[in-house]
């Protein structure tokens, strides 16, 4: 019985891929919830560049044994200099470069999943073409957006992401429309500009945004009901997906240490 017991519990176990985007701000959100699925019992598999999985094993050296890194190089791009692999070590005006080679990761992404016993995989805003790739190999997957609830209900549905893409950039100075109760969730004018320069001409941060939503069968974000609960309800009638509240991660005492990763 216990035996029985034992195998039961061991096929609820998940293998589960996360793959975050290339900047530490999301890289460390994305290694805490790692290490919490990991505590649960799940085998993580972490996807990212050599460089930043060695720096992130340095800023973080107690991680859980069950969560294991997996290097892939970063393909080339002409414009972004080859030792880049990182938002923290480029300038605004290369960040659409570094998308580009992000974007080229995804044949070796694709080879890896292809080739291990995956059942999810938790991804970040960036790659709009892992949804469709996911599905078409049975593997389940999930949007984990590192932003606040009211960021996210600002942003919009996909269809108002599409949208965005049309319309000026002054437009993210507002609060938008849908929004029905009061906000004053909008960006300043040099942030907006700031995003416009780090967008990728071939595919726009809306354009992922919306792309990864549609894609996904779940989405999660780091918020409570306690603290966005309007926004959290806003949400739900964006996506067709199950909408889930992560939370906030508790840190144990040397979980991370001090580091200065630059630009988030």
């Amino acid at each position: 019985m216990d035996e029985m017991k034992k195998k039961e519990h061991d096929d609820q176990k998940l293998h589960i891929a996360v793959f975050p985007w290339l900047a530490f701000g999301h890289f460390l959100p994305f290694l805490h919830l790692s290490n919490h699925l990991a505590q649960l019992g799940h085998r993580i598999s972490f996807i990212s560049t050599p460089k930043n999985l060695r720096r992130l094993t340095e800023i973080s050296p107690n991680q859980s044994a069950s969560v294991t890194m997996v290097p892939l190089p970063l393909p080339s791009v002409h414009g972004l200099p080859d030792s880049a692999e990182s938002t923290s070590e480029v300038p605004f005006h290369l960040v659409p470069y570094l998308k580009q080679a992000y974007d080229k990761l995804q044949f070796p992404v694709t080879d890896f999943l292809q080739n291990s016993d995956v059942n999810w995989v938790i991804l970040d805003i960036a790659p709009h073409w892992l949804p469709p790739i996911a599905t078409r190999l049975g593997i389940s997957s999930v949007f984990f957006s590192i932003f606040s609830a009211s960021s996210f209900a600002f942003l919009g549905s996909p269809e108002d992401l599409l949208r965005r893409c049309q319309q000026p950039v002054e437009d993210l100075t507002v609060v938008p429309k849908w929004i029905p109760f009061p906000s004053n969730v909008a960006f300043r004018l040099f942030e907006v500009m700031r995003i416009q320069e780090q967008m990728d001409p071939n595919a726009s941060d809306f354009f992922r945004f919306a792309k990864v939503i549609e894609g996904c069968r779940f989405v999660a974000t780091r918020s409570c009901a306690e603290l966005e609960a309007d926004s959290l309800s806003l949400l739900q009638n964006y996506t067709k997906s199950l909408l889930f509240r992560w939370g906030c991660f508790r840190l144990g005492k040397t979980t991370v240490r001090e580091t200065t990763a630059g630009t988030l």
